[in-house]
């Protein structure tokens, strides 16, 4: 297409050049099935998997904030958390 399209000259139409019926991708849904069957009933998942770990709370910060912000950027959090 690109190279088709590098070939119009500039007072050309595009209409004139490019068919576009040449460049669209057969439509391959017909030879889906129509139907599908469900899928069997799945077990749950364990509890523990599901279950987020509870983080510690430092001073009103998790343990990933008090490691990975700065003293500043800490103020700032506390005072949004309405602790500072």
């Amino acid at each position: 297409m690109k190279k088709d399209m590098m070939n119009i000259p500039l007072q050309g139409s595009f209409q004139e050049y490019i068919k576009l019926e040449n460049y669209l991708i057969p439509d391959q849904r017909s030879s889906l099935p129509t139907s599908v069957a469900p899928l069997p009933p799945q077990p749950q998942p364990s509890p523990q998997v599901v279950q987020k770990p509870a983080q510690p709370m430092q001073d009103g910060l998790t343990v990933t904030e008090n490691a990975l912000l700065s003293d500043a950027e800490k103020a700032i959090r506390l005072r949004q958390r309405g602790l500072a």
